[in-house]
């Protein structure tokens, strides 16, 4: 923190530096919620792909990130399906066609877009580091 800044006041300047850098590349700031989440929006010219991360280091960082929180979202859904299994197998030991096997063709299904998505992102980055 600067000498003689408060947080608030750092953090508001910070973001009026986040709002004129899009301001900048063209965005208009719309609003936000809370303190994490700020809308943007851009007029749409066909054929173009407006992007807000254009650098290679900002893109990198931003396929991380998502790779990350692809991780975290697994490892609590195997959380959750370890609870769900228990609780089903401990209460209807006689439905397994009927409720077990769709809840475990579901997780199947979320634990593959999710490892999909995963991989994505790897060789996305990968293809940058060339």
């Amino acid at each position: 923190m600067r000498p003689g800044l408060s947080a608030r006041t750092e953090k508001s300047d910070q973001l009026q530096e986040y709002i004129q850098l899009y301001q900048d590349a063209g965005w208009e700031y719309v609003t936000s919620f809370g303190t994490m989440w700020h809308y943007f929006r851009r007029v749409w010219m066909p054929g173009e792909l407006p992007r807000l991360y254009t650098d290679v280091g900002s893109l990198r960082e931003q396929y991380k990130k998502i790779q990350r929180v692809l991780i975290l979202m697994m490892f609590l859904n195997l959380i959750i399906l370890s609870a769900n299994m228990t609780n089903l197998l401990s209460y209807i030991q006689d439905r397994f066609w009927g409720i077990i096997f769709p809840v475990l063709l579901i997780y199947l299904l979320l634990f593959g877009l999710m490892g999909y998505g995963y991989m994505k992102m790897g060789k996305k980055i990968k293809k940058m580091e060339n």
